[in-house]
């Protein structure tokens, strides 16, 4: 399919993730576009100046009208902060803007309202999100008129309510949040911020009696002042909340309420949160009776709650209420909490307390402690969440027990993160012999310690057993200290040491990778800069720490005079300065990638981000040596390079690289990533990417082998030699390969095939068309198992000289249990191998995971003594698609398939030839069907084609439909039959049609059936309900519209590709009104007669597609108009391909070259529209550049608005202009045929033939074309 080709529903969903900057470049690129990604430009409306609201509101009306136009398909509305709208302008926008759905009203964008004036909220009835910020609003202060307001807006589903965080504010009350859910019966989401007011005697008893708000799932409350007691009612007005967020910065005015109080009120409540899942709590610590109390609820209900949010603030942050607090918390929901992210800023030097308060969580699996001023014991948190996988600590400390194990339970931890915190370096090797499974781990801002080795100067970090996925250094300084992190010691080099190397690399040896911190080289840098050391100098530093011991002064500085900065770096040039401070040096089995920097990231819980000074990446499938490196700098951003290749590539996949460019450098994208990308790109894209950098490098060039599509000899020996010449190796280019493809009598030989399987033993999708493989197939038999992990396989066996290809078949995929797909294509002429019952057998028993059999093949006679299988026949469950294209089928054969595939949704059988048999034996034999228990119960979609002389199988196979109820919703019919069969053939279609016509909705017929006949296949469409979508097509039947619309009651799709279109009903005849909604005519001659009947009997007909076309009619002579009245409809869509029009039913000479549609409203929207006074019609000339060119004219051109005054004022006047304006026939003739739009006196010899005219009501697109 084309790109203008695109369906305009999709055209419209692509058009709502462009930004809206952007869409006005789609417009222009080709004219099916343009009105699709116009009205997405119109979705959204953000005023965000005054200027801007002005020229919406106080414009001449001629502006107005451009936002009238076009104002019905905005569905967003936003008014920024500080715009002071009026009343009157609010009510403009009102008019303006009917449509909304979403309505966002930011602090003083709205001035000071009073109702009942000019806004009328009613007209944005249809709002369904509303986001709305009060300060500067009258209902600020006035509950009672923000819940007037909502009284407008019933369909509201999420409500925004925000309050200016100072100044005076009304209290909410228990009987306003009734009232407010009343006005919102469909309300899911609330957002409040607001203030509580104390709950009273009387309010008790109307919480008791409130009636649930069970639609809504999601509550975000922000209060000031809360009494205690709203715990209790919000416990029992949202039943079905999933998601609670509660952010309380005071409780209570009611201080004579205690707690104890609250909390015996809870017994009363049935249900409290049973569906709660997350819950988001944010508060000061100093509330502890707030806090305690909604643990109480949660621990009496059992809530369910999973995810877990806990800001604990405050002034204070006593560590003995923190702990209170924590305790309550987890007992209250350890037995279900899943994540667990807790903050607070009370120090806690004791390394226990969170941990122990914490207890025993058994199903938490991701914690994030943020607890900068406190310790953490590291082991006595893994001692307590067994089944924790994903750890991130910020903290002051994190350490493990003196008294811990030496050989500790093994923990299943597979990521660690680390921030802020000073960790001692003996604590890496703890976690590696503990957490064997941990693949990523991230430190940030973290300083490590520990002493130097003498004889090596190394400081390690041993993680002997750990494998990293990725390893990410973020702002991490080292120094040498036995006891605690000194600034005056610290370590400047790093080196990065792997002990094996990666799974993909198993040949290669580990790399040894040294980086050096250094102070930058220019002012105004603060912040320290790393780079990664040159060969040469990494071998200096390799031999320096050799001898260490005997190098090592005291102190290096005093005898050299270096300046250093304030953490202790040198510049760069200065490296070999600090070589005597020793070495950090992390050991771990291996890293599949890592990153190192000095800069921390600033977006937290991002693992990636684009601030890195350094990146380091390592390719999955390339060995690790220093030219592999990626070095990015964040001040340089992308290189010139990169960001040329980004932009190209946008262009195909435009939302990856959005997100990709904010996240992190070009460079540092991740392989997965880089993969999909290069999915969307071309061969030379690719190849181009692959020198972009080197990190690029084995990703696109993995892709380059994804597809191998082999379809030639060339390009054949060429790939064949790259796979030998790997030899044996694991790492050849043919371990990237997952589909390949043996082109059209390529002839591969089997020596070659067997090259391929050595080399591609990870191929999923194999193609090997007709003539691919060579006839020495079985010169040297291939090896099938290598080829195991195959899920699709499309092959033909034809020209091999195979003495038994069924057979052959069988043995290659007996090779091949995986496979979900198999198309077996048998392409010779003339006689083929037979396949038999136990053939098929063996094929499912083969295969127990194939959904997917598309065979064509010739079927043996079943013998008697062969039943017997067809009884005992396993079902074949897994398949869920099967298309047959068979010769010799047999009623043995349909008995047998409605036995095996029972759970297929889509059948799709051409059936060539049939085998011969009595008429007794179907008659005596058909009564065995009624054996079958069930047939075809899920069968939804089913394609039926069938040449001549296959009457017996099409009877069969509609009976078992019939008898057995099969579920059949859409049928396509394909008929090839001569003309002396249409009785048989309309046996048949009848037969089809009535076998599933309880479930039918949607019917498509291609035979030469005379459909114009009432009592035949007409009068069974009347028995489908639910038919839906009907489309014939026959070119030599002559077909009667209103004998369809009387019979198909709910039709709402027609299309009829016939030769001749009537009605037999008057076209004035009060019939009975019909829903018809689109019509689809091509290859018809008929008269306008029929769409004026169509017009008045289908008043909802808004699509309609006119292609080769012929309409026969009389002109009027007084105006020269062949008329086509269609009044009564209003299109959506218009279309018109290679439609003529002619003056008379026998003279197709006479056609006419003057189109004009016309309506009586302006209600056009096209490329082709008119300006100017005459706006209620368009007119089109047709014309011919050769003499020979047939009925058919293959030009067309829009008449300008001086060419519509010259034409309308020689049609006033038809009769006498026509009959002077030519003398001369042969030259009348000559500029019939030879009129083009260059000359305005060539086309104006036509205007003597007259002019078709189509009336309607309105039309919002059209698109009218003579090209073929």
């Amino acid at each position: 399919m084309l790109a203008s080709e695109l369906p305009f529903e999709i055209l419209s969903h692509i058009a709502s993730f462009i930004a809206p900057d952007k869409n006005f470049d789609y417009t222009v690129v080709c004219r099916a576009w343009k009105i699709p990604f116009q009205e997405s430009m119109w979705s959204r409306m953000n005023i965000y100046t005054r200027k801007k609201l002005e020229d919406a509101c106080n414009t001449p009306a001629s502006n107005q009208s451009y936002y009238k136009i076009h104002g019905h398909l905005v569905r967003e509305l936003t008014l920024s902060k500080r715009l002071q709208t009026s009343d009157r302008q609010l009510r403009i926008l009102q008019d303006l803007f009917p449509s909304l759905r979403s309505l966002y009203i930011y602090e003083e964008s709205v001035d000071n309202i009073e109702f009942g004036v000019m806004a009328d909220w009613s007209i944005w009835r249809s709002l369904t999100h509303l986001k709305i910020c009060v300060e500067g609003f009258e209902i600020e202060v006035n509950v009672k008129k923000f819940l007037e307001l909502l009284s407008f807006l019933p369909c509201l589903k999420r409500l925004e309510y925000v309050k200016a965080l100072c100044g005076l504010s009304s209290l909410f009350k228990i009987d306003d949040f009734e009232t407010l859910h009343r006005h919102l019966p469909q309300l899911t989401y609330l957002s409040t911020a607001m203030d509580l007011d104390n709950i009273s005697p009387n309010d008790i008893q109307t919480i008791t009696n409130s009636n649930p708000a069970s639609p809504l799932t999601t509550a975000e409350i922000r209060v000031d002042h809360m009494d205690i007691r709203w715990l209790w009612y919000f416990a029992q007005k949202y039943p079905n909340i999933r998601t609670l967020e509660w952010k309380i910065i005071n409780t209570g005015f009611d201080t004579s309420v205690s707690p104890d109080e609250v909390i015996s009120l809870f017994p009363s409540l049935t249900f409290a949160f049973p569906h709660l899942n997350k819950v988001v709590m944010k508060g000061e610590s100093e509330k502890v009776s707030m806090h305690l109390a909604f643990w109480d609820l949660v621990y009496q209900f059992r809530a369910p709650i999973k995810h877990l949010v806990y800001y604990l603030a405050g002034r204070r942050n006593i560590p003995e209420l923190l702990e209170q607090i924590i305790k309550k918390c987890m007992s209250s929901c350890s037995e279900t909490l899943e994540t667990l992210l807790l903050l607070c800023w009370a120090e806690m030097c004791d390394p226990l307390i969170i941990p122990n308060a914490l207890g025993i969580c058994t199903h938490l699996q991701s914690l994030n402690l943020e607890v900068r001023r406190s310790s953490i014991a590291l082991d006595v948190i893994l001692d307590n969440c067994s089944l924790l996988k994903k750890l991130k600590l910020t903290s002051q400390r994190v350490s493990i027990q003196p008294d811990a194990s030496n050989s500790p339970k093994l923990h299943g931890l597979r990521f660690l993160e680390l921030r802020m915190a000073t960790i001692k370096s003996t604590l890496f090797q703890y976690i590696s012999s503990r957490c064997r499974s941990l693949n990523y781990m991230r430190l940030a801002s973290i300083n490590i310690f520990g002493p130097l080795l003498p004889k090596t100067g190394s400081l390690n970090l041993d993680m002997p057993h750990t494998c990293f996925e990725r390893l990410e250094l973020n702002c991490v300084v080292f120094c040498a200290s036995h006891d605690d992190w000194s600034i005056e010691m610290p370590i400047n080099f790093m080196a990065l040491s792997q002990t094996n190397s990666t799974p993909c690399d198993k040949n290669t040896p580990s790399q040894l990778v040294w980086f050096h911190l250094h102070r930058p080289s220019r002012c105004g840098h603060q912040r320290d800069q790393i780079r990664i050391l040159k060969k040469a100098e990494a071998k200096y530093s390799r031999k320096y720490f050799r001898a260490f011991e005997r190098k090592t002064v005291k102190n290096p500085d005093s005898q050299n005079g270096v300046r250093r900065s304030y953490h202790g770096q040198v510049l760069k040039h200065l490296w070999k300065k600090d070589l005597p401070l020793g070495y950090a040096r992390l050991n771990c089995k291996y890293s599949r990638n890592f990153v190192v920097d000095t800069k921390e990231s600033q977006k937290r819980n991002k693992f990636l981000n684009h601030h890195f000074c350094f990146n380091v990446c390592f390719s999955r499938c390339v060995p690790i040596y220093l030219d592999l490196i990626t070095i990015t700098h964040s001040f340089c951003g992308l290189s010139s390079h990169e960001a040329d290749i980004l932009k190209t590539l946008s262009t195909n996949c435009e939302k990856i690289f959005v997100i990709s460019i904010f996240i992190m450098s070009a460079s540092t994208l991740p392989f997965e990533i880089l993969v999909h990308i290069a999915s969307f790109l071309s061969t030379n894209d690719k190849l181009t990417c692959i020198l972009t950098c080197k990190a690029w490098e084995p990703a696109f060039q993995e892709t380059l082998w994804n597809t191998v599509d082999i379809r030639h000899k060339g390009k054949l020996n060429v790939i064949h030699g790259v796979l030998v010449s790997k030899g044996d190796s694991v790492h050849s280019q043919g371990t990237y390969v997952r589909v390949l493809v043996f082109a059209l009598g390529l002839k591969v030989s089997s020596e070659q095939l067997r090259t391929f399987q050595r080399h591609c033993q990870k191929i999923q999708h194999l193609i090997i068309r007709e003539g691919g493989l060579s006839k020495d197939y079985f010169l040297k038999k291939p090896d099938w198992e290598l080829w195991g992990a195959l899920t699709r396989l499309e092959i033909c066996l034809s020209g091999l000289n195979l003495v038994n290809e069924p057979r052959e078949l069988i043995y290659i995929i007996s090779h091949l249990p995986r496979l979900r797909r198999l198309d077996y294509v048998d392409a010779m002429m003339g006689p083929r191998p037979l396949y038999k019952l136990q053939d098929f057998e063996a094929l499912h028993n083969h295969l127990p995971q194939l959904e997917y059999l598309s065979m064509a093949v010739w079927l043996d006679v079943v013998p008697t003594e062969d039943l017997t299988i067809i009884k005992g026949a396993t079902p074949a469950n897994a398949l869920t698609t099967l298309k047959l294209y068979v010769d010799n089928m047999d009623l043995w054969w349909m008995y047998y398939m409605a036995q095996k595939y029972s759970n297929i949704i889509t059948l799709e059988m051409k059936i060539d030839t049939e085998l011969r048999r009595p008429n007794s034996f179907r008659e005596d034999e058909t009564s065995k069907l009624l054996d079958l228990s069930d047939v075809f119960p899920r069968l939804e979609n089913t394609l039926i084609a069938c040449r001549p002389n296959t009457e017996w199988s099409q009877l069969t196979l509609w009976d078992l439909f019939r008898r057995f109820d099969t579920p059949l919703k859409n049928l396509k019919y394909d008929l090839h039959s001569c003309y002396d069969m249409s009785g048989s053939l309309e046996r048949t279609v009848s037969g089809s049609i009535q076998s599933c016509s309880r479930t039918l909705e949607s019917f498509h017929i291609s035979s030469y059936v005379d459909f114009s006949d009432r009592c035949k296949v007409p009068r069974a469409l009347s028995f489908c309900p639910n038919l839906v979508d009907l489309q014939i097509t026959s070119y030599i039947t002559i077909v009667a519209l209103d004998i369809f619309l009387d019979h198909c009651a709910v039709l709402k799709n027609l299309t009829l590709s016939v030769s001749m279109l009537s009605v037999i009903a008057s076209p004035f005849h009060d019939s009975t009104p019909h829903g018809l909604e689109s019509l689809k005519i091509s290859r018809a001659t008929t008269n306008g007669c029929i769409l004026r009947y169509t017009s008045l009997r289908c008043k909802n007909l808004k699509y309609m597609y006119l292609i080769d076309v012929n309409f026969f009619g009389i002109i009027n002579q007084e105006t020269g108009s062949l008329c086509i009245d269609m009044c009564d409809t209003r299109f959506k869509y218009l279309e018109l391909v290679r439609v003529s029009f002619y003056s008379s039913s026998g003279d197709r000479e006479n056609s006419l070259k003057f189109l004009c549609i016309s309506w009586p409203n302006y209600s056009l929207i096209s490329d082709t529209m008119l300006q100017g006074n005459n706006d209620s019609s368009l007119w089109f000339h047709m014309y011919s550049s050769l003499a020979d060119t047939g009925p058919h004219n293959n030009g067309l051109m829009v008449l300008s608005e001086e060419e519509i005054r010259l034409s309308e004022k020689y049609f006033s006047n038809f009769r006498l202009n026509s009959a002077n304006v030519f003398g001369n026939q042969e030259e009348d003739r000559f500029y019939r045929v030879k009129s083009t739009w260059n000359n305005w006196i060539d086309w104006r010899k036509s205007l003597s033939l007259g002019y078709a005219t189509i009336r309607c009501a309105s039309v919002e697109k059209y698109h009218i074309t003579y090209e073929s």
